[in-house]
């Protein structure tokens, strides 16, 4: 797993840990599965950059039970060379009940898996890349209660077609980051998708022809923002003109870099 640190059996005895800083990946000792069944870090809150082979089973049974307070967590599955896309082995990051910030990552040579399990609903902060991702996934993360920034990078959404968000809330969202995303169109009434969105980011998502005007309606709407995407220029603008017609303010910041 290129340069990842293995981190020491010692770490287990640091009882009053709270928070864990690296620069770049690291790895759990591989005898962790033979750890005494009592062996936590109950203080521990911060957990970044951590990396598991994408064979390892059970890994909410064999390591997040350890950090039953764990808020801010970074996990990247990686595909070994001998390890096929059949043994792709996901955690059910669900049974971290306070965790409130994400980043999942998953790195394969030949395609983009998929993540179909769930989310723990304390989520604040969700960040997922080089993922898979269906309308179905996409609606059980909308129905997280308390996500208030998504952002999804690397991601293919329904083969690259249409992310329809018919009947789909996200009740408390602020901030949508997409960043190389592919998707062709998008299916959406924003107003009721996303009634309290304040920022749209969108960066290198070259598939998607335009960004849809009921956009417009959504109230709390300060900025959209757009990079590196020359064909979303007209419908960008046409929401700006749109939303100072509606108000006759000029609210609605847009930059655009094309």
């Amino acid at each position: 797993m290129g340069s990842c640190m293995i981190l020491s059996p010692c770490l287990w005895s640091l009882a009053k840990l709270r928070d864990v800083r690296m620069n770049g990946g690291a790895l759990f000792d591989p005898d962790i599965t033979v750890l005494d069944e009592d062996s936590r870090l109950e203080n521990l809150r911060t957990l970044p950059e951590l990396h598991f082979p994408a064979g390892l089973e059970d890994i909410e049974v064999i390591i997040f039970k350890r950090f039953p307070k764990l808020q801010n967590l970074e996990v990247c599955i990686r595909q070994l060379p001998d390890c096929s896309a059949e043994k792709i082995c996901f955690p059910r990051l669900d049974v971290l009940n306070e965790l409130e910030q994400l980043r999942l990552s998953a790195y394969y040579r030949d395609s983009f898996p998929e993540y179909t399990h769930g989310f723990p609903l304390s989520l604040k902060t969700l960040t997922l890349q080089w993922l898979t991702l269906t309308s179905d996934s996409l609606s059980r993360i909308g129905r997280l209660p308390n996500l208030q920034k998504l952002r999804l990078q690397h991601v293919i959404i329904e083969a690259g077609k249409e992310w329809n968000m018919e009947d789909v809330t996200f009740q408390n969202l602020k901030s949508l980051k997409l960043d190389c995303v592919r998707f062709s169109e998008w299916q959406v009434d924003a107003e009721n998708s996303f009634p309290v969105l304040e920022k749209l980011c969108i960066r290198d998502c070259n598939k998607l022809m335009e960004i849809p005007e009921s956009f417009g309606d959504i109230a709390s709407l300060e900025l959209i923002k757009v990079w590196e995407c020359r064909q979303l220029r007209e419908s960008t603008f046409n929401i700006k003109k749109y939303v100072e017609e509606m108000t006759g303010e000029d609210k609605l910041e847009v930059d655009f870099f094309g």
